[in-house]
Order: structure tokens, then sequence, then C-alpha cells
């Protein structure tokens, strides 16, 4: 991003932005990145848009919830046990609508957390224990 100034001088015709405004993205539209291990991370609709063109090779999508959040994982990240398929790692979330996607408003992520917490399940290897997200 480029550097951005602002000026405030109580002059109207003066103050405001003095740069280029191409490298600016609203903070209230936005896609998030959740790890298995509870942290995350939002991420602009332009990063979004980075990461999943980065990962047009290797990812595929899960809707979840009314709401159709739909979750972009790395295929590679996952791991088949007891006729299921399991996510380790990080994924981004935003909406689906048709075929477009959208930003999350801050609105949704108390119930995307509540949607996804029901997907979780616990795993142990030898002394690690760790959380997995189950793939429909």
């Amino acid at each position: 991003m480029k550097d951005i100034h602002f000026e405030t001088n109580l002059d109207p015709l003066k103050d405001g932005m003095v740069s280029t405004r191409e490298d600016l993205d609203r903070l209230s539209r936005h896609a998030v990145i959740i790890g298995t291990n509870g942290r995350y991370r939002k991420v602009s609709m332009k990063e979004a848009g980075s990461i999943m063109e980065s990962m047009q090779s290797c990812s595929a999508t899960m809707l979840v919830g009314e709401e159709n959040f739909a979750v972009v994982y790395n295929v590679e990240k996952t791991f088949r046990m007891d006729g299921n398929i399991f996510l380790v790692g990080s994924f981004l979330v935003m909406k689906m609508e048709g075929q477009r996607m959208f930003p999350l408003s801050d609105r949704d992520f108390g119930r995307l957390f509540m949607i996804l917490a029901g997907k979780m399940e616990e795993f142990r290897n030898g002394d690690e224990v760790f959380d997995a997200l189950r793939i429909e």
C-alpha cells in the first residue's frame, strides 16, 4: 500500500487525504481468516481475492449456515478419519450469494463462530492435542 498522508488544518479546501485513493479498503467490508487453533484476523476483500487467486489449484469451498458462509480451504491440509474429512490449519470465510463472494459484516461474526464451533473436533497425536474443522 502506498503511503497515505492526512492533513487537518481546519481548511476545508485543503484538508484531507494527500495521496491517491486506489489502495484504500473499507474496514467494514472484510473477510476473515480463521485458524483451527481459534485465532482469527480480518482481511480486506482485496487481500481475500489475492488469497483465493493464489489458492486456485488447491482450494475447495464449503457452505455453512443459512447465511451461506463460504469456507475456502486448502485441500492439501485435510485428512480422513472414520469416513469424515477434517482440516487443520486456517481457512478464509466470506458470504456467498449465487456465484459471487461478498464481505462479512461485524454482525455476521457471532453467528459464524457459533456455526464453526459445532464443526470443530478435538484430536490427539501422542502428547499433542489439536482441533480440526469437520468438512462436509
